[in-house]
């Protein structure tokens, strides 16, 4: 059954979809996508920001070093996107389609957007994070699709 779930970005968003990701496995649903974290960048403030293939297959810094004093944002859409071309080879025949945030690129109907609506059309689950500030933007996006929840309590029936 195709469907957006929602969840509100907090501090411990990333390991919660990761967890929710290990058990969804466990009860034998295939997932792609993307779960994001952090990792450290020597020399700099700021810590990178990773996205792993929910899948298993690689791991890939999205960040742009724009410097310390760097205020904008830090996100590399051509990065992005090469990723997104690396998770639709591996969506046909996924039952969940993860997507570590809900973002500027998503908003401008780029990033994982289009991935989004062939999920969707495929009737898959849709599981995407959306921070308080986005939430706006993507309720516009989702259309009345979306339903929002934590990730501890997300069930998924297998179609």
């Amino acid at each position: 059954m195709a469907q957006i779930i929602a969840v509100p970005c907090g501090a411990d968003t990333d390991a919660a979809l990761t967890a929710l990701r290990d058990r969804l496995r466990a009860q034998g649903l295939r997932v792609a996508g993307v779960l994001q974290d952090r990792a450290p960048a020597p020399g700099r403030a700021r810590q990178h920001m990773v996205l792993h293939d929910a899948a298993g297959g690689f791991s890939r810094v999205i960040s742009q070093d724009l410097g310390d004093g760097a205020g904008g944002c830090r996100l590399d859409p051509g990065a992005l996107e090469d990723i997104v071309q690396q998770v639709a080879t591996g969506l046909p025949g996924a039952d969940v389609l993860f997507v570590n945030r809900f973002g500027k690129q998503e908003e401008l109907g780029r990033g994982f957007a289009p991935l989004i609506a062939e999920a969707l059309g495929a009737g898959m689950t849709v599981i995407i994070a959306v921070a308080d500030e986005k939430r706006a933007a993507f309720e516009g996006f989702a259309g009345g699709l979306a339903r929002w929840s934590v990730p501890g309590a997300i069930q998924i029936d297998r179609a």
